[in-house]
């Protein structure tokens, strides 16, 4: 047990551990990505700064351009031209000054044409004269919005292109993002399952893994030593056990409410289940019980002690401290403890079952006989040198054919262990002995 203590506490530490690591990474991982999200809002306030102080540059332009003599940024480019370009314009300037002069002079005539044609018109020639000057109104107001409109769409192509290369030249920190936000889902996931302030989540879900598995071992055991209850975890995530009746429809109930057999039983299926669980790492080849029997009936006793044989079959060595009168008839070998005039001290003394011969088919039921040894040194009658230890065969239920040893001779044979006074079992045959008939054989 101290040793099971000490993996589950090495277990422990573990999960504790790792439950610590996995808080570490996850705040690493939050404080990176608050530390990315910060960038990411100065990167976009500066996008924003440079985009205003860029719109407003360009509006001061193009109030400029429109101001100027030039229709576009196309014609002012143009307009830079070298000294023989300009001497050439000018030259043409003047002589588009000198037509100017003789086209204003034509204007003045064709105006006063004009003047004496409109003195000249009829009365109804005025309605149409308003109706045109409406419509050229009307085609004046729709140009500028013309005009208007297409500066601003070439705002919006220079602003559409602006931003293409910014999110180009942001694509690695786009990437960067997007990985801290996957390893922050994840480790949030991972929080959300088993993360806790204390690790006790995490501890809980892999204690409750092991308890599965007890829990498990523990119902082989039990189907062995009773066939009426299992065991099986509650739903909460409580480390705690129910009982489950399968004579009573499966009924499910606290393990308090077990009486004291049922609930040694299930004691002794844990403890079994306990030794099964750590096996593949140590060999666990004894058992000593402390008491518990007393509050058995006889035949939950003959239960419990039938496993034990069972387990003593398999190998392992089966210790039991007990005030039981019924089972001294049920151990071979015996170790007698006994107070020694209420002094506080104790006396021990080691004792063993007596055992006799029985070959079926050839001895009349009820006649029990001894190896024939009887050479050895005197002797009382309860010390006979055919008393053997038993060594069991697997598989084998108890008070049956087993192969024992004379502890003086050495002589085997098929026997039946019978603690005097008993009631052997052997098939149909009922044999009945007493230990000073059995004496008196033997010697």
């Amino acid at each position: 047990m101290a040793q099971a203590r000490e993996q589950l506490r090495v277990r422990q530490a573990a999960c504790e551990l790792a439950s610590q690591q996995a808080a570490e990474r996850w705040q690493q991982a939050q404080e990176q990505r608050e530390r990315l999200n910060g960038q990411l809002a100065g990167l976009q306030q500066q996008l924003a700064q440079q985009t205003q102080r860029a719109e407003q540059a360009q509006q001061r332009w193009q109030q400029a351009l429109d101001a100027s003599e030039f229709t576009d940024d196309a014609a002012f480019q143009a307009a830079l031209l070298d000294d023989g370009q300009r001497q050439q314009l000018q030259q043409l300037k003047e002589q588009l000054q000198q037509r100017q002069v003789e086209a204003r002079a034509l204007l003045a005539q064709a105006e006063q044409a004009l003047e004496q044609h409109r003195q000249q018109r009829p009365p109804q020639a005025d309605e149409e004269h308003a109706d045109l000057e409406a419509l050229a109104q009307q085609q004046q107001a729709l140009t500028q919005q013309l005009k208007t409109l297409q500066l601003r769409q070439g705002e919006l192509r220079n602003q559409l292109t602006s931003d293409a290369e910014r999110r180009g030249n942001q694509q690695a920190l786009f990437a960067q993002i997007a990985q801290s936000q996957r390893q922050y889902d994840d480790w949030s996931y991972l929080n959300q399952l088993i993360g806790s302030k204390e690790g006790d989540k995490f501890r809980k879900f892999a204690q409750g893994l092991t308890l599965d598995h007890l829990v498990y071992l523990a119902n082989n055991q039990l189907s062995r030593l009773h066939g009426r209850y299992l065991l099986q975890r509650k739903n909460s995530d409580a480390l705690e056990l129910l009982v489950v009746d399968t004579w009573q429809a499966d009924a499910q109930r606290d393990t308090r409410t077990l009486s004291g057999g049922e609930s040694f039983l299930v004691s002794l299926a844990l403890a079994l289940a306990l030794s099964d669980l750590v096996s593949h790492k140590t060999s666990i080849d004894s058992l000593f019980l402390d008491e518990g029997f007393g509050t058995l009936d006889a035949e939950t006793l003959d239960t419990a002690l039938d496993a034990l044989d069972s387990l003593n079959a398999s190998g392992k060595t089966i210790g039991v401290i007990s005030h039981v009168e019924a089972m001294k008839e049920r151990i071979p070998v015996q170790i007698k403890v006994k107070k020694v005039n209420g002094l506080g001290i104790s006396r021990w003394s080691r004792s063993t079952a007596s055992r006799v011969k029985y070959t079926p088919g050839r001895r009349r039921p009820g006649d029990h006989y001894c190896c024939g040894h009887s050479q050895a040194a005197p002797r009382t009658p309860l010390e006979s040198p055919c008393t053997a230890l038993r060594i069991g065969v697997a598989n084998s239920p108890p008070n049956t054919h087993s192969l024992t040893f004379c502890g003086t001779c050495r002589y085997s044979r098929s026997t039946l262990l019978m603690p005097p006074p008993s009631t052997i079992t052997s098939g149909s045959n009922r044999l009945t002995a007493c230990a000073s008939d059995f004496a008196r054989r033997c010697s």
